[in-house]
């Protein structure tokens, strides 16, 4: 009888060292497969995230635009009046560039601004910097606005670009390019 056991026990086979070797190199590529499904996923929801806050930035500025302008059409001597009219008298009716790019264009440099909302009031600053940000854009740090105003058209208007370009995650050039138009409420531009 005790040898019908010990037949009975080598039947019985167990795993192998192969089939554990290989159990393991697939539990080790699943487990890669959702680490970098992940680190993807978190790499895509960080530049979404830089994104949204670049446009809430470009929205900002639009906003201060618009107000400038409004002021100017209230009471052109405001102080708001007054920037909007410096921003107009600055601006060239050179078009500006749209393409999707990190650099002032070139026949922009010297009329490109960014405004700030101070205590004050919004002020409008000149921009000459070059250089993109290692994390997201500020006025004046990668942000940048870039003024053209219409020739011969009734009633008159500005053109403007408002581009932002920054080292986003993972050392990635990012960029954003919006453009707006408002009516100038004074024909005499």
């Amino acid at each position: 009888m005790q040898q019908a056991g010990i037949a009975m026990a080598s039947n019985q086979g167990g795993d192998t060292l192969v089939e554990v070797l290989v159990s393991i190199a697939v539990l080790g590529l699943v487990i890669v497969g959702a680490i970098t499904i992940m680190t993807r996923g978190l790499g895509a929801s960080q530049t979404a995230l830089e994104h949204s806050q670049v446009r809430l930035l470009i929205t900002g500025q639009s906003e201060m635009l618009k107000k400038l302008r409004d002021e100017y059409a209230i009471s052109p001597t405001s102080a708001a009046g007054l920037v909007w009219h410096s921003i107009v008298t600055s601006s060239n009716s050179n078009v500006p560039s749209y393409a999707d790019d990190c650099s002032i264009s070139a026949n922009k440099a010297g009329t490109a601004f960014y405004l700030s909302q101070q205590p004050s009031g919004i002020t409008s600053t000149a921009y000459n910097s070059t250089n993109i940000p290692s994390g997201l854009p500020t006025p004046g740090d990668g942000f940048w606005i870039e003024p053209s105003k219409s020739t011969g058209f009734t009633p008159p208007y500005m053109d403007f670009v408002v581009r932002a370009c920054w080292l986003g995650t993972g050392g990635i050039n990012q960029r954003t390019v919006t453009a707006m138009r408002l009516y100038d409420p004074d024909k005499s531009h």
